[in-house]
């Protein structure tokens, strides 16, 4: 299974546990808590699906590893003769005596792997195609209300709403319309947001209270929240609890809007609100409301607990404001330790897996994945190569190197390599210290490698580049999509930014290189001197030669001094035909500082010392 698809059912259980709690917990602080408090709290579920953030000290889900796991190989297995081994000999013997079944059996095995190392396809197909829809759905339902809808021009309720926004210290600028196509008042825009009211005759109180419930959605950002609960339904379209959790927030919403709006209202205000809601509850819109929309009148189902909020609300004492904080806190945690997917490791192996990776860093080049053990250098590697695109594995040690390969591409290596190695340690031709560094070799090029992809190798599309002083290339690194850091060994030579886009500075070799995990890829970048002269300098600045004389500024040069930072002379010319005298000075580094005119009587002097 595609590492994105572990975490992303990871990451689905883990919002799924938090929404058990809440509703689990849900008649202890229904009551208790306020709205507000009820409606945010769902956000932490919502970045939960979201974001893979994680404290160690929590239930961690756990998914299958890899292939080599499922083939019964583990890579850290102990010097002794190791049950897995053991185990593949076993399968040697009965292939013997049932081929057939045993071939059927790795074919399926085969077939299952295919699928799960796919599935991240579907699912990231859907997602797109869901967001797309609701993104759709929600332009055409604006262009709808949109298409009848006129600019409200009346003084007094213009004036009404910026009073309304003033007092509520709203940053943006709302719009105010009226629609024939709706029944409800709804605010719309996310970039621009509009409240459109219904063409029917309002009353002072009702208009009021009309605007500042949508102005009250405006301020807290609402229609943003609601966006983030679609993108969580649509990459989670696949768990049924996610549509629970934007129904839910849907009507907290609305009641948390109620109860801001309400907060500082007596009970005639409150009364007044009731019933600016009861004339709202109209037919019903001729148009759904897409999800992310916010609507006076949501839903008439949600009405009745409404207005039974509104005449029960009172305010929250401090005893339940510091509750609710020590409960957000709690419950942050508990998100935080309801960790996200990490490699499972066995506890008799944990130690020595840390102390075994640690011992290795991997070199790719021409085809080969040298494996070098710790203490030994890079230039212990064995010369020879293999055939063009064939890929092959090189564990290399102080006193030998164990190969293994060539295979056609990489994909055969990484479903090869691991029988492989057993042969060869029951062979003897490798130790069991050995055939571990070459299964945990295998295993970080496995993480490393994206079999989704077309490529059947892992490499950088170039190997060697020869750029000139100021140019650029674009390195990339094919077959994954792993984290790349890019690294120049000579930045003064050649830098290389985040991207791989390298930049020629100076003369001479530099190395680059690609890092992902614990495998490295090099590009050797050359740069060759330019053949820039003091011409292309003084074009830079403004000074042109034509037919053997110098112009600046349209003007033609009767003395021309260009003075390096030692006080030499780069350049001295003398036109007598020329009008204007300057000097250009330099900087250690031979580059020009700037331009100045030379005094007459100073340039008269130096002009007869060098005419005598």
């Amino acid at each position: 299974m595609h590492e994105s698809m572990k975490l992303l059912l990871s990451l689905s259980a883990s919002g799924t546990f938090l929404m058990f709690l809440l509703f689990l917990f849900r008649p202890l602080y229904e009551k208790r808590l306020g709205y507000g408090w009820q409606y945010y709290i769902w956000l932490i579920v919502a970045l939960r699906l979201l974001l893979p953030w994680t404290l160690d000290l929590g239930i961690h889900v756990t998914l299958p590893e890899s292939r080599l796991e499922h083939s019964g190989i583990s890579a850290s297995a102990p010097e002794s003769e190791p049950a897995e081994v053991l185990r593949i000999k076993n399968e040697q013997e009965k292939a013997v005596l049932e081929p057939a079944r045993l071939q059927f059996s790795k074919q399926f095995r085969k077939g299952i792997t295919f699928v799960l190392q796919r599935l991240h396809i579907l699912w990231f197909v859907t997602a797109l195609l869901l967001l797309v829809r609701r993104v759709t759905v929600y332009q055409a339902f604006v262009k709808y209300v949109e298409a009848k809808s006129r600019a409200v021009t009346d003084i007094g309720c213009l004036e009404k709403l910026g009073t309304l926004i003033n007092q509520h210290k709203i940053r943006k600028n709302v719009g105010l319309y009226t629609s024939s196509l709706v029944s409800s008042p709804l605010l719309v825009g996310f970039f621009h947001p509009r409240i459109v009211l219904p063409e029917t005759e309002l009353s002072g109180a009702d208009l009021h209270y009309i605007l500042l419930h949508e102005l009250m959605h405006e301020k807290r950002r609402d229609i943003l929240y609601k966006w983030l609960i679609q993108l969580v339904m649509c990459l989670h379209w696949f768990n049924p609890f996610v549509y629970l959790m934007e129904k839910k927030v849907s009507g907290l919403c609305e009641l948390s809007c109620d109860e801001q709006v309400i907060r500082n209202l007596d009970t005639e205000g409150k009364r007044a609100y009731g019933n600016t809601l009861l004339n709202a509850a109209g037919a019903g819109n001729s148009f759904k409301n897409p999800a992310a929309s916010v609507s006076l009148n949501e839903s008439g189902k949600l009405l009745k607990g409404r207005l039974e909020a509104i005449m029960n609300y009172r305010k929250k004492s401090k005893i339940s404001k510091a509750a609710a904080f020590v409960l957000t806190v709690v419950f942050v945690l508990t998100a935080s330790a309801a960790g996200v997917y990490r490699t499972p490791v066995k506890a008799e192996n944990k130690q020595s897996s840390k102390t075994q990776k640690e011992d290795i860093k991997i070199r790719y080049e021409n085809g080969e994945y040298y494996i070098f053990v710790k203490g030994v250098l890079e230039s212990e590697k064995p010369s020879g190569g293999i055939t063009d695109g064939s890929v092959g594995l090189v564990l290399v040690e102080k006193d030998g190197y164990v190969t293994l390969g060539p295979y056609k591409n990489l994909p055969e290596l990484l479903d090869d390599a691991g029988e492989q190695c057993a042969e060869m340690k029951k062979e003897k031709y490798c130790t069991g210290k050995e055939m571990n560094l070459l299964l945990e070799g295998i295993k970080e090029i496995e993480n490393a490698y994206d079999a989704s992809g077309k490529a059947g190798v892992m490499e950088l599309n170039k190997e060697s580049v020869v750029l000139k002083k100021g140019k650029q290339a674009t390195l990339k690194l094919k077959g994954t999509k792993k984290k790349i850091t890019w690294k120049s060994g000579n930045r003064s030579i050649a830098s290389v930014d985040r991207n791989g886009k390298v930049t020629a500075k100076k003369a001479g070799t530099a190395k680059i290189t690609a890092e992902v995990g614990r495998i490295t890829f090099t590009c050797k970048v050359k740069v060759k001197k330019t053949n820039k002269d003091s011409a292309t300098d003084y074009h830079e600045v403004g000074i042109e030669k034509k037919n053997g004389a110098y112009y600046y500024d349209g003007r033609r040069i009767r003395l021309f001094m260009d003075i390096r930072a030692d006080g030499s002379l780069q350049l001295f010319n003398y036109d007598s035909r020329g009008n204007y005298d300057i000097q250009i000075k330099r900087d250690k580094k031979n580059c020009i500082l700037g331009i100045w005119w030379l005094p007459k009587d100073e340039a008269d002097k130096i002009i007869e010392d060098y005419l005598e």
